[in-house]
């Protein structure tokens, strides 16, 4: 009899997309290995039938641990590993777990006003900790030939105002994978990154405030420039979390996969505006409805006042 084919995915945290996921692949009657911090919120996961593990991808040891643990139970090999995991972090405060995690302000800051310490948790956590768990079951994944599917974002593509460091991540991650395809392509294994729109999610229905330090220069513009921070002025069409998993499942199952893939609320609009306008589109939309035009005025405002 064939062994079933197993899968990894982190950040299973119950009402995310992770947990989404886990309960897709669970459904098609894959082994899967479902990570998350916290034990006590892959619970759920674990009454269903799967394999629950803690996995914190910015500690080597967790990741060891957790090689170890998946090859000693498949036999030295995985066939997916399925990588969403962000460091939500808004106003200075952490929260974890995993997010549909697009329009909503994950670490929502001016750029010069952003903590580099917590911007360096935040890269630790969305590339780095890409990179480190990739390299660590990269022996797995050849073994029997499979595919890494990394959960990027929207934001890598669209530049928009008070939440740069964010979507700096998740350009990097995008760029990384699209490397990582070609390294990996010699040894048999895929590799897709999956350009995740808006999609419904809990996990921000205890967000934080996003608040300016108090000597910021957008302080003449406090209330729109916070606004926009907790994305207040964005109102996407939210995709449900089980819609998009099944889509971005099926698409990795499939005989011939999108190795570029996209899936979400308004990922079709912002392709286009990316495809045909690029900069100059993003130029047009973005200073009104993310405050730009507002904190100018203000600006010049107080200039002339002097």
């Amino acid at each position: 009899m064939e062994a079933k084919k197993s899968v990894l995915i982190t950040g299973c945290s119950v009402g995310g997309i992770g947990d989404a996921l886990a309960q897709c692949f669970h459904r098609r009657k894959f082994r899967v290995f479902a990570t998350a911090r916290d034990l006590s919120k892959v619970e759920h996961l674990k009454e269903m039938g799967m394999d629950v593990l803690e996995l914190d991808v910015i500690d080597t040891e967790s990741i060891k641990r957790a090689v170890k643990h998946v090859s000693a139970a498949t036999g030295n090999t995985l066939n997916y590993l399925y990588f969403f995991q962000t460091l939500v972090v808004n106003g200075g405060e952490e929260l974890g777990g995993m997010t549909a995690d697009n329009w909503v302000l994950a670490y929502g800051m001016p750029l010069l006003d952003v903590d580099i310490a917590t911007a360096q948790a935040m890269f630790d956590t969305n590339v780095f900790g890409v990179l480190r768990m990739t390299q660590d079951f990269a022996p797995l994944l050849i073994h029997s030939k499979g595919m890494i599917i990394n959960i990027s974002s929207v934001a890598a593509y669209v530049p928009s105002p008070f939440t740069g460091a964010y979507n700096a991540t998740k350009a990097a991650l995008t760029m990384m994978t699209n490397i990582l395809r070609y390294e990996m392509r010699p040894f048999d294994v895929k590799v897709v990154v999956v350009t995740t729109g808006a999609v419904a999610s809990n996990i921000f229905d205890n967000q934080p405030k996003a608040l300016l330090p108090s000597q910021s220069l957008y302080n003449k513009s406090k209330l729109k420039v916070e606004e926009v921070m907790k994305g207040g002025k964005v109102t996407p069409s939210f995709m449900p979390a089980s819609e998009y998993a099944e889509r971005v499942v099926t698409n990795a199952t499939s005989a011939r996969p999108k190795l570029n893939f996209w899936a979400g609320g308004n990922v079709k609009r912002i392709r286009l505006v990316t495809k045909l306008l690029g900069q100059r589109g993003w130029d047009a939309f973005l200073p009104g409805p993310f405050g730009i035009n507002e904190v100018e005025k203000n600006l010049e405002k107080s200039a002339n006042k002097k």
